[in-house]
């Protein structure tokens, strides 16, 4: 072979292996990359599972004040308290879970709007009595 044949050939073949090397570090570069937009993901699904369990929570608690005061059973104030007690803790759950300021500050927002709803729901209220009768006026049937 003719020296200017290896010569074009041993450059080819070099060119060759810098491409491949450089699309191992190009793949290597995106397996990180990957693994990290995963982890973001995972960790955003878990924030926002713990805010559906803090408005569940929030719900049931203010169900069951509505229940108690339309009816005046106790039975509903057993799920307000155990709705009550979850809250601080569910709150306490996220503010260790957040990383970024943004939504510190979000936090901080929602903690003061569910305190100002937890405050709501704990004022005293009485049973209503608006429905004594034995039948509701809405389940009267037409004569």
């Amino acid at each position: 072979m003719r020296p200017s044949i290896i010569r074009k050939l041993s450059l080819i073949y070099l060119f060759t292996i810098i491409c491949l090397v450089l699309f191992g570090l190009a793949a290597v570069q995106n397996v990180e990359r990957l693994r990290a937009s995963t982890a973001a993901g995972a960790h955003n699904q878990a924030l926002i599972s713990q805010l559906q369990t803090l408005l569940i929570d929030l719900l049931d608690a203010e169900t069951s004040v509505r229940g108690y005061v339309a009816s005046g059973r106790e039975e509903f104030l057993a799920s307000y308290r155990t709705a009550l007690a979850a809250v601080p803790a569910a709150l306490a759950s996220l503010s260790t879970e957040i990383a970024t300021p943004a939504q510190r500050t979000r936090l901080a927002a929602l903690q003061e709007t569910t305190d100002q709803e937890l405050d709501a729901l704990r004022r005293p209220r009485r049973p209503s009595t608006c429905c004594a009768p034995a039948r509701a006026p809405w389940s009267a049937r037409a004569p």
